[in-house]
């Protein structure tokens, strides 16, 4: 799905302008596709064969989902390409072709950092407390599930938090909807689980586990990558240490949440070694203020570090 405006989320596919096995040509129009603001015909980006619509008429499509595939005329490209390497003063340089997927996640990132005016804070959150009671419950939730529930706890609070800046004005969204992000096709998406401030954290860790063996599988469909209010990205392995992911516009924020790793801190006058994990909130500089994305912070820090309210 092409992002037609700076403020699309998401669009709606009207009517395919083409049918499957029909040839194309790049310039030529495509699909008719209706977003928030109007009706827009998508032109196709290269020549060749339509060789499958994945996304029927009247369906709602988050941009970066693959809606179709074009054949190149000369036959099926690989998924990633590689053209024939030279030799230059750096040594053998290879050339590689991105795949589409990978093609739309630059796209993506690219245009967060051209079009949002990134305001950063961090934290570092104490999981003792949350690790104690996720041990003592028969549930399979994780902490993953946890910070899910608390970001949904902390957008009904914060609400600038769970917005959008739309040409000067300031839209805040009714529903917090959090979008993790999933391995799926070679990058990084982000697949919703809506409504996060009412489920529990063992409901939210139900819709997990299924997105998480749907994206492992290949399965994600557009619907599951829709409508999200927020974005959360989570590392469990590898680095240890906070790291900072974009924001996806046109949400205000993104929360990402490093490895836990064991650290020394002072607990009543004496030190003591904790599991800890470094958080850092990107913002939308324009709607949300430094003060705004402390108080957040704090909220998902208190939550976590003190977890009555997060009804596991």
């Amino acid at each position: 799905m092409p992002r037609l405006s700076d403020s699309m989320i998401e669009g709606t596919i009207v009517r395919w302008l083409k049918e499957v096995g029909e040839e194309v040509t790049a310039g030529e129009e495509l699909v008719a596709i209706e977003t928030d603001k109007a009706e827009a015909i998508y032109e196709a980006d290269l020549t060749g064969r339509l060789s499958a619509i994945l996304v029927d008429d009247g369906s709602l499509v988050v941009v970066g989902a693959p809606i179709a595939e074009i054949e190149p005329t000369g036959g099926a490209p690989a998924e990633t390409g590689r053209t024939e390497s030279v030799r230059t003063a750096k040594g053998r340089v290879e050339r590689f072709e991105l795949s589409r997927a990978e093609q739309a996640y630059a796209r993506r990132v690219a245009e967060s950092k051209a079009i949002v005016p990134h305001l950063y804070l961090s934290a570092r959150i104490n999981l003792g407390a949350i690790l104690a009671l996720l041990d003592s419950s028969d549930g399979a939730q994780t902490t993953v599930d946890a910070f899910i529930r608390a970001c949904g706890l902390g957008l009904r609070r914060h609400r600038r938090l769970n917005s959008r800046y739309l040409d000067g004005a300031l839209e805040i969204f009714e529903r917090a909807n959090v979008a993790l992000m999933v391995p799926f096709d070679g990058v990084p998406a982000f697949a919703t689980i809506s409504d996060a401030d009412t489920k529990t954290a063992a409901q939210i860790g139900l819709e997990r586990r299924l997105i998480e063996a749907d994206a492992a599988a290949g399965r994600l469909r557009s619907p599951q990558l829709a409508g999200a209010t927020f974005s959360l990205s989570v590392l469990t392995e590898g680095h240890r240490g906070g790291f900072v992911a974009a924001v996806n516009p046109p949400q205000a924020a993104a929360l990402s949440i490093g490895q836990s790793f064991k650290a020394a801190h002072l607990c009543d006058d004496r030190t003591v070694m904790s599991t800890v994990a470094d958080l850092s909130l990107a913002c939308d500089n324009r709607v949300v203020d430094p003060t705004g994305a402390s108080a957040f912070l704090a909220t998902i820090c208190d939550l976590l570090e003190k977890p009555r309210e997060l009804r596991l």
